[in-house]
């Protein structure tokens, strides 16, 4: 076989490897309900709490809980329409950074299909807001449980 058909068969395979690759981040993630919100933390020893009450009428909010344990906490909203949540999780962005943001700090952010992720870093805060379809989850802990709270969001699909 030549160098040049050794060569277009390299790039061919990684490109086959990169397309797959990229479908799969498309991929529509499946939001998860109350439900297997609270039932997840709780088996993880935190104490989740509805606190939906806390939010008047007609604000489009569907279901709020909070799950707490002796370090931090995590929230998990249900909103009434997808550009409800796109919203909140654009002003829970600008939040973090407007709060946060400055030399030292870090942060990332995907945005695909039906779900958005954004994380900050900095000045000993560990901030993240990610949304699937008319959901997200906040947190603002301590950055000492930065990898505690990446660890649940990964475990919880978000």
């Amino acid at each position: 076989m030549s160098k040049t058909m050794r060569n277009s068969a390299v790039v061919l395979i990684l490109l086959m490897i990169l397309s797959l690759s990229a479908c799969s981040l498309f991929e529509k993630k499946e939001p998860i309900d109350g439900d297997d919100f609270s039932e997840f933390m709780e088996d993880e020893d935190f104490i989740v709490e509805d606190v939906t009450n806390q939010f008047a009428d007609g604000m489009g909010v569907s279901e709020v809980l909070v799950a707490v344990n002796d370090d931090f906490q995590i929230e998990f909203y249900i909103v009434e329409t997808e550009e409800q949540a796109r919203r909140a999780y654009s002003e829970n962005k600008e939040f973090f950074e407007d709060s946060f943001s400055g030399s030292g700090s870090s942060n990332s952010e995907i945005n695909l299909g039906n779900h958005s992720k954004y994380t900050l870093t900095s000045s000993g805060h560990y901030c993240v807001v990610s949304r699937i379809d008319n959901t997200f989850i906040y947190a603002n802990v301590d950055s000492d449980y930065k990898e505690d709270v990446q660890k649940l969001i990964k475990e919880l699909g978000y």
